[in-house]
């Protein structure tokens, strides 16, 4: 092959490139717009019913199951940290029904063995444990102690809301997973005079994720779809959307994907990431 051919070759290949790469910017840009011309169409639909929105649309996965749980935590890690000398004083009726008591402390725990979920409820009115709440920094890494002394720290909880009021503040830990959270998945605390008041443990430790109908992993709204197809009317403020899972019914077996609305007034709103449409909980 002769110089001048092999050039001509070089030149039209870069030639095709250059056609290729300008093709390709066109494209995004082209996209881009597309884009940002859909949130401002969605933003005006939703400010037409008096909802407004934040300023970033979070993202969500594109596919997603449900989720299913299949196991019970070890309630006896939790029984012996915050309870060790405690005495059964109520068993009831049900199975898996049990209430300790020991001086100002009392802990129930409900265990249901038939949906995998469990729930603790601690309460202890002389708030006896103490934290170390004087800066947010200090009292998150205290409670990350206190998870883990729970035996709680597998689940990776990281906090989720804060709430302060009347000399107490409530503390919420959510289970992240994949693209979002496992909102059922929680530990809450309430904080009295720098002690431990009250906490509610909420957990299914192990889940596999699985079709929504019998095929493959269901198509998921964005969290604009999923606000323009809601139900939902005005005058409402969101604060905050997250994508997740969560229970329809509370002690369900199965966990289904969610967008979690919540507003400046602190209402929360739950929608289907299927359809849109509005779960009561």
């Amino acid at each position: 092959m002769d110089w001048v051919k092999t050039k001509t070759i070089f030149i039209l290949l870069l030639l095709a490139l250059n056609l290729f790469l300008a093709g390709s910017l066109l494209y995004g840009s082209q996209s881009g717009t597309i884009a940002s011309n859909y949130d401002a169409y969605a933003d005006k639909i939703l400010e037409d019913r008096g909802i407004g929105v934040p300023v970033k649309w979070p993202d969500g996965p594109a596919q997603a199951g449900m989720l299913r749980f299949e196991s019970l935590p070890d309630v006896d890690i939790i029984l012996n940290w915050l309870m060790p000398e405690a005495d059964i004083v109520l068993n009831g009726q049900a199975e898996g029904f049990r209430q300790y008591k020991s001086g100002s402390r009392i802990l129930t725990i409900t265990l249901a063995t038939d949906s995998g979920s469990t729930m603790l409820r601690y309460e202890d009115v002389s708030a006896g444990y103490k934290l170390d709440v004087s800066v947010p920094k200090r009292r998150e890494r205290e409670i990350q102690s206190l998870l883990k002394s729970l035996g709680l720290s597998r689940y990776g909880l990281v906090p989720d809301r804060v709430k302060e009021a009347d000399g107490e503040i409530t503390l919420s830990y959510i289970q992240p997973y994949d693209a979002g959270y496992i909102f059922d998945n929680q530990v809450t605390l309430v904080l009295k005079h720098d002690g431990l008041a009250e906490m509610t443990i909420s957990l299914h430790p192990e889940l596999q994720e699985i079709a929504p109908s019998g095929g493959g992993v269901g198509d998921i709204l964005t969290a604009q779809q999923a606000l323009i197809l809601s139900p939902l009317r005005g005058p409402l403020q969101i604060r905050e959307i997250k994508f997740g899972w969560g229970q329809e019914n509370h002690g369900e077996l199965y966990f289904s994907p969610v967008w979690r609305i919540a507003t400046e007034n602190e209402q929360v709103y739950w929608l289907n990431a299927y359809t849109g449409v509005q779960r009561y909980r």
